[in-house]
């Protein structure tokens, strides 16, 4: 049975379900344009339980691919999950929208987008947290985005380890960043392992105060100024 939500914007939204006795329910979404290889997109959409389901799970799982998938093929046994709900994070709220949200970087293949718990119905995670309902665990989605991210790089700090704004740092996976001093001579540079430049050389000495210029690479190539 569905149950009764209020949309969170609009007048419509999609339901599935996770587990109902022997029954899973996928979503698939026919994306506006096929996703770009390499490019980083900020995935976003919001769930919300069936006042009438007894069961609540932490098995809600994104996947994209290519074409869509026919009603005899069960999702689970096709895929791998792209994106998976935090392990333990039940999703609880029958009355308010929750947001689930994270990132994907593209191969350059994706036309569509799957949710749904792709561990299949035997290796579903519930657990009964309204006893008096339906044994179910039904959800509701809505407001699903997926849209490319737009990397934000300080272009200033303060090296001086008093704790506050300490590193340089980029919120996305860095694949290697250069630094150059203002003359051109190259101070520091890091791959895959980076997590903040201290103002520091490579070889640990401190670089002076002053304008520096990098070379970053990531889901998004950029480069600039700090």
């Amino acid at each position: 049975s569905g149950g009764y939500q209020q949309a969170r914007t609009g007048n419509a939204y999609a339901g599935l379900f996770i587990t109902a006795s022997n029954y899973q329910e996928y979503i698939q979404i026919k994306l506006k344009e096929t996703l770009k290889a390499g490019i980083t997109y900020d995935l976003s959409f919001y769930v919300n339980l069936s006042n009438l389901s007894r069961d609540a799970s932490d098995d809600m799982h994104v996947k994209f691919v290519n074409d869509s998938v026919q009603f005899h093929d069960w999702p689970h046994q096709l895929f791998i999950p792209d994106w998976v709900n935090q392990e333990g994070n039940y999703l609880t709220d029958t009355i308010g929208w929750t947001e689930l949200s994270g990132t994907y970087t593209a191969n350059g293949t994706e036309n569509w987008m799957i949710i749904g718990c792709l561990y299949g119905i035997d290796n579903a995670t519930v657990r009964p947290v309204y006893l008096d309902n339906l044994e179910q665990a039904r959800y509701f989605i809505d407001d699903v985005s997926l849209i490319e991210h737009k990397l934000e790089i300080s272009n200033v700090f303060t090296p001086n380890n008093d704790g506050i704004n300490d590193l340089w740092e980029v919120d996305a996976h860095v694949n290697s960043v250069v630094i150059y001093n203002r003359w051109g001579s190259k101070v520091y540079t890091s791959g895959a392992e980076f997590e903040g430049w201290d103002g520091r050389k490579n070889d640990g000495k401190p670089c002076n105060s002053g304008i520096y210029y990098y070379l970053l690479t990531t889901g998004l190539a950029t480069n600039g100024t700090t």
